[in-house]
């Protein structure tokens, strides 16, 4: 029998820690504490396949589980990746410090302390000039991934500072990425993550997991390929062609929007098909979903779909479903759905996204009027033609 889960701690009404990075979508810490302290034993193994900046990550070394994260965006994947280095011992990490601020302060000794973080122009790489020029040097300066992992996330920090001298701002940054890895707990099993498509999860792990905690992007997600683009091209990241493989990005398919929706079920149920191979049996699937997307102002109900495709796959039970409401930056109250399934069997082996994603169109066409109606009729007819989203595959740098 599975625990019940208390409204008030899914709710986190009581919010007394925070995220270490900056990241839209990232999970409460306090909220995956209780999860885990709700379904997962100390020495098990579980994977978060849309980890984002890590939270499952951070949780689940305090809990003395074994984590494994996998991240399709670069920048998000090297916040995850930042707590892989509670694995190393104090005096390991007063090294690391010690050789990145040598680094960094060579390379920022060449730079006038005056010179602004930002330029004024409406063009952002202009304006970004002297950041990119910094960061350049910085990130070709070594080949120790440690070292460039740390000098990333500080530059990430000076850039969404804003404001404020370029030699001072990324000093500072780094200063507190430094006191922040120092006070990282040591973890004996130190969380691992992986720039991997969630729907190749299966192929990234070496063990069976006990717990999948997750949360995939929503139809019609935030842009995400536009956090850090100009600092991770620097690295080689087309992030353009991230954006093509992320679930529910809306850029793909700019001329008619409402292909994204089909797009979607098609690439929940390969992930599905994938955390069903990962998963020991019995094991635990937890998703938690955006209740709602809207497409040119037409709802579409992102857990119901992922819902379906969870009970009618055939490797899992019957979800339950828990609802969690916070408030948002905008004073606007956010609901998710958290699904929670067992995995019981195979799967099926049958189509099921394409059937979804006619009926969820068909059921929109009927609230939709105008040239948004013709668009959901026109993506109808092609739920038998759209293809999943490609698969990414990029070798690691960090």
């Amino acid at each position: 029998m599975l625990a019940e889960l208390d409204t008030a701690r899914l709710n986190v009404a009581v919010k007394q820690r925070a995220n270490l990075f900056t990241w839209r979508g990232q999970f409460t810490p306090e909220f995956i504490d209780y999860l885990l302290e709700s379904y997962a034993r100390p020495g098990q193994r579980v994977l978060d396949p849309f980890c984002g900046s890590g939270t499952v990550l951070q949780e689940a070394a305090s809990h003395r589980l074994a984590g494994l994260g996998l991240e399709i965006n670069p920048a998000a994947y090297a916040m995850a990746k930042f707590f892989s280095l509670s694995g190393l011992s104090l005096q390991l990490r007063r090294d690391l410090v010690g050789r990145t601020r040598t680094l960094l302060h060579h390379v920022t000794a060449q730079h006038d302390p005056e010179l602004p973080l930002f330029q004024t122009s409406t063009d952002y790489r202009k304006s970004a000039t002297n950041l990119l020029v910094i960061a350049r040097q910085l990130l070709a300066a070594t080949h120790d991934r440690s070292v460039k992992l740390l000098l990333l996330l500080s530059l990430f920090r000076a850039e969404s500072t804003n404001n404020g001298s370029l030699v001072a701002t990324v000093n500072r940054a780094f200063h507190f990425l430094s006191d922040e890895l120092l006070r990282l707990p040591y973890s004996e099993r130190a969380p691992v993550a992986k720039l991997s498509d969630a729907r190749n999860a299966h192929l990234a792990i070496t063990e069976e997991t006990d717990l999948i905690v997750t949360s995939p992007p929503y139809i019609n997600v935030f842009n995400y390929h536009q956090n850090y683009r100009a600092l991770l091209e620097l690295l080689g990241f087309d992030m353009l062609k991230v954006a093509h493989s992320e679930l529910g990005s809306n850029r793909k398919h700019r001329g008619n929007r409402f292909l994204t929706v089909i797009q979607y079920c098609l690439d929940i149920e390969q992930a599905l098909h994938s955390f069903a191979q990962c998963l020991s049996p019995n094991g635990l699937l937890i998703m938690v979903l955006g209740r709602e997307s809207r497409v040119r102002g037409i709802p579409f109900a992102n857990s119901a779909i992922v819902s379906t495709l969870i009970e009618q796959h055939g490797a899992f039970s019957r979800p339950m479903s828990y609802e969690r409401v916070f408030v948002n930056r905008f004073g606007q109250s956010i609901f998710e759905d958290i699904l929670i399934a067992q995995r019981i069997g195979n799967p099926i082996g049958t189509d099921l996204a394409r059937p979804l994603a006619a009926r969820v169109l068909q059921r929109a066409l009927e609230n939709a009027a105008g040239d948004v109606k013709e668009n959901i009729a026109e993506a109808l007819s092609s739920v038998p033609s759209v293809c999943p989203s490609p698969l990414f595959d990029k070798p690691t740098v960090l």
